[in-house]
């Protein structure tokens, strides 16, 4: 077991850079945090092609709102990064990862502004994660080809936010008491299944400008508005859905075209079971059957 602090009198005074030729194995326990300046946060930056693995071990209070260096937590550069089994707490952003074919799985976030970020990385498998007190559990920007599986998240804004995200596969999904279950943009040729919301104050599933994705197995129960919002979306399949107790079960508004939605049961929703809006545009050629 071992312990390091990062005594800075101020944010960035001190900081963990890993280079392009370097080794970091963190492992056993390892603990890292700050140091007797309780309010000095520090970086923390993996770059491109060094070798790293965190396993088994404890981050906290790492990162900050650095507007001009983007030093919001620990940033992983290097592709094939082993990053599983770790605790992380009070960090502005648990963890950043801009690489490619990354084993994330097993982590325990809590208590930060946004949990796991993922921007131009692909081809990673993230499993078994538990989000809790984040305002942003999981982001995703230009993401594609990757797996999330075993999510849970409670208490947070969005619970998951794609954009500009492609053919991933996101199944087993659990999330409670957020603003929106699932947020997209911009997302094409995903498939969502095994998805769980509860008391969503908006939307359980807000689906903006998706196409060609296949939805199935969703439950979702009593959000404050829909519990799916269609807005600007083609041809997606959407079939096996528990849809109660939410405001409207399926909210539809401009240009919603060629969608299919099928074998769902969509009951006890106060204002409708499925609502088609005039918001603009057109809504047309969607299909409804054994619903």
């Amino acid at each position: 077991n071992s312990t390091i602090r990062m005594n800075g009198t101020g944010d960035g005074y001190n900081g963990i850079n890993v280079t392009s030729t370097g080794w970091l194995i963190i492992n056993d326990s390892s603990n890292i945090t700050n140091g007797d300046n309780s309010a000095a946060e520090y970086f923390f930056v993996v770059q491109s092609s060094s070798n790293f693995s965190m396993e088994n071990s404890y981050l906290s209070e790492c990162g900050w709102n650095d507007v001009v260096n983007e030093n919001y937590g620990l940033k992983i550069y290097s592709n094939r990064s082993i990053f599983k089994n770790n605790y992380l707490t009070n960090n502005y952003y648990g963890v950043l990862f801009f690489s490619n074919n990354n084993i994330i799985e097993n982590l325990n976030i809590n208590n930060s502004d946004v949990g796991i970020r993922f921007q131009n990385s692909n081809y990673n498998n993230i499993t078994n994660i538990s989000i809790l007190n984040t305002e942003y559990p999981i982001s995703t920007w230009f993401f594609s080809f990757n797996l999330i599986e075993n999510i849970l998240i409670n208490n947070s804004v969005t619970g998951i936010s794609f954009m500009l995200s492609h053919n991933n596969t996101i199944q087993n999904i659990d999330i409670y008491n957020v603003e929106n279950g699932f947020s997209t943009s911009n997302a094409e040729n995903n498939i969502i299944k095994n998805f769980y919301s509860e008391n969503s104050t908006l939307n359980g599933l807000y689906l903006y400008n998706m196409k060609n994705n296949f939805i199935t197995n969703i439950t979702i129960i009593n959000s404050n508005d829909s519990g799916i919002y269609l807005n600007n979306a083609e041809n997606n399949n959407l079939t096996h859905l528990t849809l109660e107790n939410n405001k409207y079960g399926i909210k539809i508004n401009f240009i919603v075209i060629n969608n299919s939605i099928y074998s769902s049961n969509i009951t006890n929703n106060s204002l409708a079971g499925i609502y088609i809006g005039s918001s603009g545009g057109d809504s047309e050629n969607n299909r409804f059957n054994n619903n």
